[in-house]
């Protein structure tokens, strides 16, 4: 039990005292009660004293007015007038006696009873409302409360799954009446209570329970598509969220179907281009609606839906080559109906000095007259699509005009 005083207290409370009538006792003792606590004060006993004890039972009931009294406080200072009993029970019945004592530890006899009951706790908050339906919070609110001894509210917090309470909250000064509760989960029910606080440190009983639940995420972005037929580009689009407050989508993008998923962007439509340098390339998708909040919905349930740019077309296949009078004469056929022209690199010279010409043809064969007898040439064939794609190369190589 802590015990202040403006006196000198002395731990041995179990301390032997000798009883002696003749000693003089406290005569006149003054009490002031508290929620917690009980002030005393009493008058200076002038005789050869060494100090005070202090004698208190709680009164429960009328059966134990006679129970034993506990030596609660010994003063070692005669000239020591004050105490203040604390951490005691709010509405709650006491008595005390006082007794002098000697330095050769006699006692006195008691002092007269004093009779004192600690005052009523405070009362717990009232009108509690919240405001539901919030994005990853709830907001309490109620009324100021009406008594000058609080100090403040403690907020408490219990989840559907859990049955313990858990502060989550402290306000100071009573007419600080509003409590934002953040980073919580969506669409989740939340129960609450709240404390009010007194300036001597006392808490008050909990006030009723009030429920509230947080926003829900936007629902799932149905019917998503994506395109496997556009050059240098997948297109995506999906069917309209038509919820209320939906203020557009956010586009994420990963090269693996289960991980490493990144934001593309966010649009308000409900069509979007990836611009993609590399042909045939494949991206895994997901897409989600964002509420004017800022809430997205749930990636995690989500299965991905696959794009990919426009493939190369196929390489020609080289059908005949031929070298005859100075001339290298090389014929394929299309292998791929996309194929529209054909691009022929000619490649010839030294291994450090290489040298490379580029031709564009319609036709499916090349007739090389700018050769020379003795240097090796290679040929890299290229089919080209409408779009511009080309295609993998078909090679000739080690073609040579003898000398």
């Amino acid at each position: 039990m802590g015990i202040f005083s403006t006196g000198c207290i002395n731990n041995s409370l179990d301390k032997p005292l000798k009883s002696d009538r003749a000693l003089k006792s406290v005569e006149k003792v003054n009490s002031l009660p508290d929620t917690t606590a009980v002030a005393f004060e009493w008058e200076l006993v002038k005789d050869n004293i060494a100090g005070y004890n202090i004698y208190r039972r709680e009164i429960s009931d009328e059966s134990n007015l006679s129970g034993k009294l506990e030596r609660i406080a010994v003063i070692e200072d005669k000239y020591s007038s004050h105490y203040v009993d604390m951490d005691l029970k709010p509405e709650t019945r006491y008595q005390y006696r006082f007794t002098t004592y000697t330095a050769d530890d006699r006692e006195s006899i008691g002092s007269e009873f004093v009779d004192t009951t600690t005052i009523k706790n405070i009362l717990p908050p009232v009108y509690i409302v919240t405001v539901p339906n919030l994005p990853n919070m709830t907001k309490l609110i109620w009324r100021p409360h009406t008594d000058p001894r609080v100090s403040g509210y403690v907020i408490e917090r219990q989840e559907l799954a859990n049955n313990d309470w858990k502060q989550v909250g402290e306000l100071d000064h009573r007419y600080n009446v509003e409590f934002i509760d953040r980073k919580l989960d969506s669409n989740k029910v939340y129960k609450y209570r709240v404390r009010a606080k007194s300036f001597d440190k006392t808490v008050s009983e909990p006030s009723e329970i009030i429920d509230t639940k947080t926003k829900p995420l936007p629902r799932a972005v149905m019917d998503v598509k994506t395109t496997n037929n556009l050059a240098k580009e997948i297109k995506l689009s999906w069917q309209e969220n038509d919820e209320n407050g939906i203020r557009g989508y956010r586009i994420y993008r990963s090269s693996s179907k289960d991980w490493g998923y990144s934001k593309l962007g966010e649009i308000r439509g409900i069509t979007y281009s990836d611009k993609i340098k590399d042909d045939g390339k494949e991206f895994y998708y997901k897409v989600v609606a964002v509420d004017n909040d800022g809430l997205e919905g749930s990636k995690d349930n989500i299965v991905p839906i696959i794009g990919s740019t426009l493939k190369k077309p196929k390489a020609p296949s080289i059908t005949k080559t031929s070298i005859t009078n100075n001339k290298i004469s090389i014929e394929w056929e299309p292998t791929d109906q996309r194929t529209l022209k054909y691009k022929v690199i000619r490649t010839y010279g030294q291994p450090f000095n290489k040298q490379t010409n580029d031709y564009y043809i319609d036709e499916n064969n090349f007739i090389d007259n700018d050769v020379s007898s003795g240097i090796e040439y290679t040929y890299e064939i290229f089919a080209i699509d409408q779009y511009g794609i080309l295609s993998n190369s078909a090679e000739v190589s080690d073609m040579k005009i003898k000398k």
